[in-house]
């Protein structure tokens, strides 16, 4: 092997040694700080009871508009959803895609329909 080919092993050995040893140095309160960041992102909005046998509830905290796709693609239902709204609806048995979206955040939710 060339010296250029032995440098560029050694030098991307240095590089991932770098990049484990630093996700080492992060601690459980930063990993629960992301969790919870996350978490806070996508909590908006509640839809259950997930599993269902017919009936689910949507809340949203915030204005939304609600996207209901099934599982084979086919449009379902479209619903807006007012500021700390609850609405029921009711879908035949199946697997859907709910699609809530808010200004410029969308949070893609599955619901089982037994």
């Amino acid at each position: 092997m060339c010296r250029t080919g032995t440098f560029l092993i050694a030098f991307g050995l240095f590089i991932s040694f770098d990049l484990l040893s630093q996700a080492e140095n992060i601690n459980e309160n930063e990993i629960l700080r992301i969790k919870t960041v996350i978490a806070e992102q996508n909590d908006w909005v509640q839809i259950y009871p997930n599993p269902s046998y017919g009936e689910i509830t949507l809340i949203s905290e915030m204005y939304a508009d609600v996207f209901i796709v099934a599982e084979t693609g086919n449009y379902v239902q479209n619903i807006t959803l007012l500021e700390n709204e609850e609405q029921q609806i009711i879908l035949p048995k199946g697997n859907y895609i709910v699609n809530v979206k808010s200004g410029d955040r969308i949070i893609p939710k599955r619901v089982i329909v037994n």
